[in-house]
Order: C-alpha cells, then sequence, then structure tokens
C-alpha cells in the first residue's frame, strides 16, 4: 500500500462512479464548514476537468512522505543535509520528531497528548514547512490558492476523510520546491525514468542520488501541486 496523489477526482467520479460522486460532495462540503469555521473563503471543487488532465499518482509506499519530511526537519533545525536511513526509520529519526514537536508547541491552547494538539488548534504563525509538515500522511486536501495558515478541523471527533487538517498546494509546492533545489534535483526530471527508480530502490551514489526515496516523492508532490494550481482542483491525499 501506498499514498496516493490525486487531482480531478471529483470530475473523475462524476465520470465513472456516481456513489463515489456523491460522497465527493459531502467531503466538500465537510471540508467547506471546516474553511467556514476558520474564516477561510470555501472551495468549489471543479467538476469539468479533462480525463487527460486528471493527475493520479502513488508516494513510495507511505514513509515516502516521513522520509520527505526528515529531510524538511534537517534544513530547518540544521541546515545540513540528513545521514543515511533506513526506509523503516524515516518516521522515527530524533530530528524530525523534534520539529514536529516545535510545530506542536506552536498551537493555540494545546490540550494535553501531542496528537490532540496537533489535529485540533490553528497556529500562532507560519512555521518552516508549516504545509508539508502539518497535514494527515494518509488523507486530506491541499487546495489550490495561498493561506496564511494551516487550517484545522475543530470539530469533535474530527470529520471523517478530511485528516484534521487543510493545507496549500501553493505553499506545499514552495516547500518542496526548496528541498528539491537543495539535494540537487533536477527540474522536470520524471519519478518513473530510470533514473529516480533505480536511485529509490537503492539510495546511494552522489548528489540527489542519496537520497533516491526523497527525490521520488518530492518529483510526485510537486508534480500534484503544479496540477492542482493549474486546473484550480484540490490536491487529495487518500
Amino acid at each position: 500500500m501506498a499514498l496516493a496523489l490525486n487531482v480531478g477526482w471529483l470530475s473523475q467520479a462524476l465520470r465513472e462512479d456516481k456513489d463515489g460522486f456523491a460522497f465527493g460532495l459531502d467531503q466538500i462540503s465537510d471540508l467547506n464548514a471546516v474553511l467556514a469555521e476558520s474564516g477561510e473563503s470555501l472551495h468549489e471543487e471543479p467538476t469539468d476537468i479533462a480525463e487527460h488532465d486528471t493527475y493520479e499518482a502513488q508516494m513510495w509506499g507511505y514513509a515516502g512522505l516521513h522520509a520527505v519530511r526528515r529531510l524538511a526537519a534537517y534544513h530547518a533545525l540544521k541546515g545540513q543535509l540528513p545521514p543515511p536511513c533506513t526506509y523503516e526509520d524515516f518516521a522515527d529519526d530524533p530530528l524530525l520528531l523534534k520539529f514536529y514537536a516545535e510545530h506542536s508547541s506552536e498551537l493555540d491552547k494545546p490540550k494535553a497528548g501531542f496528537f490532540g494538539r496537533l489535529f485540533r488548534k490553528k497556529l500562532k504563525a507560519p512555521l518552516p514547512f508549516a504545509h508539508l509538515i502539518m497535514h494527515s500522511d494518509s488523507e486530506g486536501f491541499y487546495l489550490p490558492r495561498p493561506m496564511n495558515e494551516v487550517v484545522f478541523d475543530t470539530a469533535n471527533p474530527p470529520r471523517d476523510g478530511l485528516g484534521g487538517m487543510v493545507g496549500s498546494s501553493v505553499h506545499l509546492l514552495e516547500e518542496c520546491l526548496l528541498l528539491a533545489d537543495w539535494i540537487g534535483l533536477p527540474d522536470g526530471i520524471d519519478a518513473e525514468c530510470d533514473d529516480v527508480v533505480e536511485a529509490a530502490e537503492a539510495p546511494g551514489g552522489e548528489g540527489w542520488r542519496v537520497y533516491g526515496i526523497e527525490a521520488f516523492c518530492l518529483i510526485r508532490l510537486i508534480e500534484g501541486c503544479r496540477a492542482s494550481i493549474l486546473h484550480r482542483g484540490a490536491l487529495l491525499f487518500t
């Protein structure tokens, strides 16, 4: 299983799956409830994105996103590229956990428990890589517009399918481009080309190839954000 990225998902459902389309409309309704509660303008998800403009892709498992977040933590906290790490250990890197905690400490009126603070409140001020870090790693939306801050679902329990947080594909793109440049990843390189896939399967060598999994996932995220912005559709994590 892997984290999937999708732009044009509601348009696709309208063409292929009426039940899925109805479910998607319910998700948008819940999304807009969160936005309204936060004082944000509502999102109008397009239903006319052509099939050939739909973006669907998978990350490198679920740990691939943690690898990118780990890269962000080293950029923000050390200014040094991270040492090699096994696939299973990306999410447990002490510096990444510290980065999560620093973001969590900036939430208004923190409740007991790390995840209670992480998923329920709003950020006081923008933080480094906020849109990459402050988001569910398995579901939820990035909207194709600038946002002053990550928006949090304050419902108890949180609404299904939103992941507790709503980010901006505009700001996520900026964050991912910064990391891609940091590791020397060529702009426009294809995630499925042999060079990238081989580096993801066996990271090593020189330059960005040392960070093959991070490179693969950054390409996916950059592509997804660009599709979101171009077609004015939400980037969906599933």
